[in-house]
């Protein structure tokens, strides 16, 4: 998509539009979570043969050693003098990598966790426990200093390429070849609609951190369905109107072709999705020690509790 200098005046402007419309100048941060051996190669010194990737590194280690090594890195690599000095030289964006196992493993312990597993690096999600917490901090400078953060998932399960960037050494690139290729790729788009959902709940500019988790169906009772279609806005009966499916590459915006000759098809591809909310919660990074209250709903209403963060 090529860069737009303008930014669109049909809601408010605020911060966060401005972030995402302006021109970007950015670097990339590489090896500050997921490790290449080039970048960094002081951490691959015990690292198991061939030395090529971060699995080389922590299975070479006890868990509690690889831990230390690694949260002190992650602490110490990019520090606030970086910031100042990318902010200095017009820097307004950054490239973080991360592997799978940087979130999976400490985003959320019931939730994410359970897709580590009979992944290369299930047995080291102690060692990644932290690491989540580590990105969330790392996004905080970044906003502190007006640098936008662009997160990218550089490790795929299974491995998206030959390379020890994406986690493993030696890798087959079983994301996109042999037995497990579907596997892999179911996990690794669910994987990113999470990350997608975990990032959309953090608010770097109040550093607060929203969790909400509930139940959804799909309405079949025609009679909402028409009420909640006749009160959406013209404009947005228009995009049902297309037949390409929601994500679906675009080399111009003006590609998206409409059928207008027949309304009825574009309320065909209309589906009301009711979410009921069971639990909430939110985690605030903004005081030391930080703090996380949990509420859930409940026999007689919601109930809610402070928990450790």
């Amino acid at each position: 998509m090529p860069p737009v200098d303008t930014i669109p005046t049909d809601k408010p402007i605020d911060s966060r539009r401005i972030f995402q419309y302006r021109k970007q100048r950015g670097v990339n941060l590489g090896s500050w979570f997921s490790l290449e051996s080039w970048l960094t190669g002081s951490l691959f010194e015990k690292a198991a043969e061939p030395r090529g990737s971060e699995y080389d590194v922590v299975s070479n280690m006890s868990p509690e050693d690889a831990r230390k090594m690694l949260e002190n890195h992650w602490s110490n690599f990019i520090n606030d003098g970086d910031w100042k000095w990318m902010a200095q030289h017009g820097v307004n964006s950054v490239r973080l990598p991360i592997g799978y196992f940087h979130f999976l493993s400490g985003a959320d312990q019931g939730r994410f966790s359970s897709l580590l597993k009979n992944t290369e690096f299930e047995k080291f999600a102690p060692v990644y426990q932290g690491a989540w917490q580590y990105i969330l901090q790392g996004i905080e400078k970044a906003r502190a200093h007006n640098i936008g953060v662009l997160v990218d998932l550089h490790g795929a399960p299974g491995g998206q390429n030959k390379d020890g960037h994406c986690g493993i050494s030696n890798s087959k690139c079983s994301l996109w070849h042999g037995l497990h290729t579907g596997k892999n790729q179911r996990l690794t788009i669910e994987i990113l609609v999470d990350l997608a959902e975990a990032l959309a709940g953090f608010d770097n500019e109040r550093v607060v951190q929203l969790r909400i988790d509930g139940r959804a169906e799909i309405i079949e009772d025609e009679t909402r369905r028409r009420d909640f279609w006749n009160a959406l806005r013209p404009h947005t009966h228009i995009l049902f109107r297309s037949a390409l499916p929601p994500g679906t590459v675009l080399a111009s915006p003006n590609e998206m072709e409409t059928d207008d000759s027949d309304p009825a098809t574009a309320y065909a591809r209309f589906c009301l999705v009711e979410i009921v909310i069971s639990h909430v919660e939110r985690l605030d990074l903004s005081s030391e020690p930080h703090r996380r209250c949990s509420f859930r709903q409940g026999l007689h209403g919601w109930e809610g509790r402070w928990i450790v963060p």
